[in-house]
């Protein structure tokens, strides 16, 4: 089953989460798979029960506002080592993860929804040749049936084609729950069907799963969950057969709404004021903040264009700049953080 939730990423040989980020690809792969079964979380813990006590992989904590979109996001373990940069662009939510320690953005989610406001493309950048450069690395397509529930999924690498594609078959019973998912790889233009999860429900919701190889149809992995009151998954954890073909777990993930972020910092995250014109600008910008701050200018793809300090009221010149869209970021002396995204004529 885990090999189902990082399949997504690992397409072109490639393994996009190489430094331990989660990001908002991979919860949406995560989501995906368990359908609409999860409570409404704000943090995923993800444990090692294989030692005791139980040790912490990781936690990922974010916030969304009211339409869904991230405001912020940070995964940490016993320090903090990434930050989510959130921003929502004409519709589109921005995510950018920045190393917390050598302060580089490591990869962009684009998040895309459609006309009646669901998730239905992720494009997502990153490093994929160790140039410091992000460049569109995967997508992940979502297609919905009329009753606005998950029908199919496509992932793929842009420029491929159908090469190497991943594809997400819903199957559902009666009552339009997912009765099975099937998982199929696209090579030399013929789908192949490779792996099967099927799901079983008890009295209060979704009980387990299994993962079965279209090859041989046999048994690989299972994860069995926890339901809430409301019979929404609480947590899932992963058992593989060990050396005396017996079900062992290795991996527990925890979904729960604790607050990471305090009062204080989420507003000030979401709050700070920056004024930024003319906009779109030809030769220089004029950036009005609540104080004295650090700067930087940063294109679609995250690379760093340019960067320094401001007062109050001053002005950035950005002519040499070549026609684009730009995401301007500030850090003022008070700790406030802000965005604003601007075009470069």
């Amino acid at each position: 089953m885990k090999k189902l939730i990082t399949g997504l990423f690992l397409l072109s040989g490639f393994f996009i989460q190489a430094q331990g980020e989660f990001s908002p690809s991979l919860l949406r792969n995560i989501e995906m798979i368990f359908d609409d079964n999860f409570i409404d979380y704000t943090r995923l813990t993800n444990l090692d029960p294989t030692v005791s006590p139980a040790d912490t992989f990781g936690v990922v904590d974010f916030q969304k506002d009211a339409n869904g979109f991230y405001l912020n996001g940070r995964e940490w373990s016993d320090t903090i080592y990434g930050n989510w940069d959130c921003s929502n662009a004409a519709g589109v939510n921005i995510v950018a993860i920045r190393d917390a320690f050598s302060q580089d953005t490591v990869q962009i989610d684009y998040i895309f929804r459609d006309a009646n406001g669901l998730d239905s493309l992720y494009q997502i950048y990153a490093d994929t040749t160790g140039n410091g450069q992000l460049s569109l690395a995967q997508e992940l397509a979502l297609y919905y049936n009329g009753n606005g529930r998950l029908d199919s999924a496509r992932a793929g690498v842009p420029g491929q084609g159908a090469l190497g594609e991943i594809g997400y078959y819903y199957f559902r019973d009666a009552n339009g729950r997912c009765d099975s998912l099937l998982l199929s790889i696209n090579f030399m233009g013929t789908s192949f069907p490779v792996q099967t999860v099927r799901f079983y429900y008890g009295s209060n919701g979704l009980d387990s799963a299994n993962l079965y190889s279209n090859f041989n149809n046999t048994v690989e992995e299972q994860v069995r969950v926890t339901n809430d009151a409301n019979g929404k998954i609480s947590s899932f954890s992963f058992y593989d057969l060990d050396v005396n073909n017996e079900w062992s777990l290795y991996d527990t993930y925890i979904l729960s709404n604790e607050n990471f972020f305090s009062i204080r910092e989420a507003a000030a995250i979401a709050k700070a004021d920056i004024q930024l014109f003319p906009n779109p600008s030809t030769r220089f910008i004029n950036i009005v903040s609540d104080d004295h701050s650090s700067f930087e200018i940063v294109n679609m793809q995250g690379q760093l264009m340019l960067s320094g300090s401001l007062d109050r009221q001053d002005q950035v010149q950005v002519e040499s700049l070549a026609k684009g869209t730009y995401i301007l970021r500030i850090k003022t002396d008070k700790g406030l953080i802000g965005e604003k995204q601007f075009v470069k004529k």
